[in-house]
């Protein structure tokens, strides 16, 4: 990362996991957690403890990267971080005036930590000073990757069409999108079929009120997001096909785009309606186990939209919780992500989703049914990103990558929120550290490949 380049090789090995008394355990250090794909392989083989080894003034380390590679993964991660200046007495002055910032930035974040497979923080170190945690884990709790439903996290994964993630980078092609999009989020109070006409009410409101982008969460005219297994073939499509032009009425004749997902045939998929209709449709990847049922055809890649403000990506259900899916969108340039989604864990909310749009810089907005977890969310991006940039919008403040979340403040209603689709575009970090091309991929074999 950084100044570190000058320096240091990369790793050009797949760093191997360590058989210890209490399992197999994976190392990773600094930057290799700012993104997925490192964390990530060493959790598809099997590890049950991950050590994170940390050199860095960031607090969004310890607030959004290290716990999020433990609930994603399902995994315990262990992190250690230093305290004191990380910059040398001699050029310290001198770094903290080329970054914009206070000096005492460049003290080391402290905040050395344990995190559960849920993504709890079981202990944490102080921000300043030293100390040492001495925590008991129970490391077989990082072999159960079941989900609330039932899915199972690791076998539900689909390393063939993971495939471009392990291809040579070849740069974002599209331009930049518009500088900003009113986007809106729907929460119903009714649900089932009879969401259909509030949802559709609440889209020609938020269109009114200069929303171009709209998304309802997912399934969001079936009872609890679930397909009733006693409903018929012909009685679903027909549903669907009801919501569908309940929604292409209330668009209207605007330019905006509503984006839900709905069965379609034995496929669950993401639509993007239009005045004139559905104009993008994405199945889901993943087979998620409240779904099995009725899902059997599932989608192979992701699909980028070209829209008069920029490419949208749709993020269906819970495709939203694997880390591929969204790199994927970025390899595909997306400026935003639409995500019709049913939220089960506070950490797709708390860090999941956050850590999407940081790591492939993209927007997102996800619409979800308002439970006892959470509901809804935005993630926009924002200029106020990259280090050594003179013309940041505020002085840096040790935040290297991590957006802020923006969630609805009612359970139901409509909330419209401003995204940034150009700012897409900026994926630089830091000096040569690019966060999608930068990415290990000549080391990706462990994702790319089914494992046993």
């Amino acid at each position: 990362m950084g100044s570190e380049r000058l320096h240091f090789d990369a790793g050009n090995e797949i760093t191997p996991l360590v058989e210890t008394p209490f399992g197999l355990t994976g190392m990773y250090s600094c930057m290799d957690g700012v993104i997925a794909e490192t964390p990530r392989s060493l959790a598809v083989r099997g590890a049950r403890v991950l050590l994170n080894t940390l050199n860095s003034f960031a607090p969004d380390e310890a607030s959004l990267h290290v716990p999020v590679r433990a609930a994603e993964n399902k995994v315990w991660v262990i992190s250690a971080n230093k305290v004191e200046y990380l910059v040398n007495e001699g050029p310290r002055e001198m770094v903290s005036k080329a970054l914009n910032t206070p000096v005492e930035t460049l003290l080391g974040a402290g905040e050395s930590m344990v995190v559960d497979p849920l993504g709890n923080i079981v202990a944490a170190a102080p921000l300043r000073g030293e100390a040492v945690l001495v925590v008991d884990i129970d490391p077989t709790l990082g072999d159960n990757k079941k989900r609330p439903d039932g899915t199972d996290v690791m076998a539900a994964r689909r390393p063939l069409v993971y495939a471009p993630m392990a291809q040579a980078p070849t740069g974002r092609k599209a331009g930049a999108g518009a500088a900003a999009l009113q986007t809106a989020v729907v929460q119903t109070a009714a649900d089932g079929e009879a969401a259909i006409a509030e949802a559709s009410a609440a889209v020609t409101s938020a269109i009114a009120d200069g929303a171009e982008l709209i998304v309802l969460p997912e399934l969001f005219c079936f009872d609890g997001g679930v397909v009733d297994s006693s409903l018929s073939a012909d009685a679903i499509q027909e549903r669907g096909d009801a919501a569908i032009a309940a929604l292409t009425a209330a668009v209207g004749n605007s330019n905006a785009h509503v984006v839900t997902s709905l069965p379609r045939g034995a496929a669950h998929v993401g639509v993007v309606i239009a005045k004139s209709g559905v104009v993008g449709q994405q199945k889901q990847i993943h087979q998620i186990a409240r779904h099995a049922g009725w899902v059997s055809d599932l989608g192979d890649a992701i699909e980028a939209i070209e829209l008069s403000w920029g490419r949208l990506v749709v993020i269906v259900g819970d495709d939203a919780i694997f880390p591929e899916t969204f790199r994927l969108a970025a390899l595909k340039d997306a400026d935003v992500a639409a995500v019709p989604f049913d939220v089960q864990e506070k950490w797709e909310l708390v860090h999941g989703l956050k850590e999407r749009a940081a790591e492939n810089r993209i927007n997102v907005a996800a619409a979800s049914r308002a439970n006892s977890v959470g509901g809804s969310c935005f993630v926009p991006l924002t200029s106020n990103f990259g280090m050594w940039r003179p013309d940041r919008a505020e002085p840096f403040n040790g935040v290297i990558s991590a957006p802020d979340t923006v969630e609805p403040t009612s359970k139901t209603g409509v909330t419209i929120v401003e995204l940034h689709p150009a700012e897409a575009v900026n994926r630089m970090v830091t000096r040569d550290t690019d966060l999608v091309d930068g990415r290990p991929w000549e080391l990706l074999e462990p994702l790319v490949t089914a494992q046993q």
